[in-house]
């Protein structure tokens, strides 16, 4: 646990800097929404029509900003767990790029451990509990193994197997 910790401390300007790129990727959003804010309030005295056309506009381009959004923290997330066994010469934009190549298999497999937990959950609580801390490991099996989706899933559980309430333990003390 000691040398774990200071493998992160290590790498936390790193980490935060990546940190960083997803909160960055807000700000196409953020002006998509502000254009769209002032052409709602400013454009009083527009046509009609040429202000529906600019909403419309304004409107794909905040869903394809809001897909942006979504692929860059999922790029950060893959890199953030990349992070800590990255070189030191290794630059923040290159961890991202490792991070990017692997966001669409990361998806996925985050995809599937959400719909198989809400399956063993819609069956009872219980199990949807045991079984969202067997797939807990299923993105690091992924990005550090470079298994599938499915084996991913299946590798987390062998992991998990025997050591499913220190895994419980450590990831309360994360979390609080």
């Amino acid at each position: 646990l000691v040398s774990a910790v200071n493998i992160y401390r290590q790498k936390l300007v790193k980490i935060l800097a990546l940190y960083g790129i997803a909160i960055l990727s807000f700000v196409p959003l953020a002006v998509v929404f502000g254009l769209y804010w002032l052409i709602k309030e400013a454009g009083v005295g527009m046509d009609s029509t040429i202000r529906a056309i600019l909403q419309t506009v304004l409107g794909v381009a905040g869903i394809v900003s809001l897909f942006w959004v979504v692929f860059c923290n999922i790029a950060v997330q893959a890199a953030v767990y990349l992070a800590p066994e990255s070189a030191e010469s290794e630059k923040i934009m290159e961890l991202f790029k490792r991070g990017r190549s692997l966001a669409g298999k990361y998806f996925l497999v985050s995809f599937l451990v959400g719909i198989f937990t809400l399956l063993w959950t819609l069956l009872l609580i219980v199990p949807g509990i045991i079984m969202s801390v067997y797939y807990s490991f299923a993105g690091l099996c992924l990005v550090y193994e470079g298994w599938r989706a499915g084996k991913a899933l299946k590798r987390s559980k062998e992991l998990t197997k025997g050591y499913w309430w220190a895994v419980v333990g450590r990831s309360l003390f994360w979390e609080f």
